[in-house]
């Protein structure tokens, strides 16, 4: 059962009552959202336009309660035309791509997350990340102080197609071992180990 924070009692209406946005462009991460829901709850109504049932805001938070077999949905309902909510559609979520991370300050977060009884399940990001990060981040010297190993990247240049192709492989792949991170499932399909 999801946990709903309490001020998003009232906007509970039936999940069934509101749909996907046809014109949604955008794909979502749901097994992540899925996880953060899981260990954070349900914190944020989505935004649906009255005249037509449609999620402008909140269309992959949909399909994580769909996925954990959720009933309801916390609404705010809004009066748009469909011009006006297309713009809003591709707006809010144009806004989040334009964000960019203080990489410090997140390492600093995700370090301290990782040192916590749950560690990073409900963040989105993995160990691996946090490595990477860690190691972007540190100073000369700085990895005798605790870090957790070093990480080096590995940059590939594949044409469009066959890059979807590697990716849906290692993910494919990551899923089968249990993991979402795609160097670890590189180097497993290498038959590489941290031996």
């Amino acid at each position: 059962m999801v946990y709903f924070h309490p001020s998003l009692e009232p906007l509970l209406v039936d999940i069934d009552t509101v749909k996907q946005h046809p014109q949604n462009a955008r794909n979502g991460d749901v097994d992540v959202i899925v996880e953060s829901i899981e260990a954070s709850g349900f914190v944020a109504p989505v935004v649906v336009q009255r005249s037509s049932g449609f999620i402008l805001a909140g269309n992959h938070r949909y399909l994580a309660l769909k996925a954990l077999g959720e009933t309801r949905i916390p609404v705010v309902e809004v009066e748009m035309t469909d011009e006006g909510a297309l713009r809003y559609l591709l707006g809010d979520n144009k806004a989040s791509d334009n964000a960019v991370y203080d990489q410090g300050q997140l390492a600093d977060l995700l370090r301290v997350l990782s040192e916590t009884e749950i560690g990073l399940t409900g963040t989105g990001f993995s160990s691996y990340e946090l490595e990477v990060l860690l190691a972007e981040n540190a100073t000369p010297g700085e990895f005798s102080k605790g870090m957790i190993g070093f990480t080096q990247t590995l940059m590939l240049a594949f044409p469009a197609d066959i890059y979807t192709q590697v990716c849906d492989r290692l993910d494919a792949h990551a899923h089968q071992m249990g993991t979402k991170d795609r160097a670890r499932a590189l180097a497993d399909m290498l038959g590489v180990t941290d031996d």
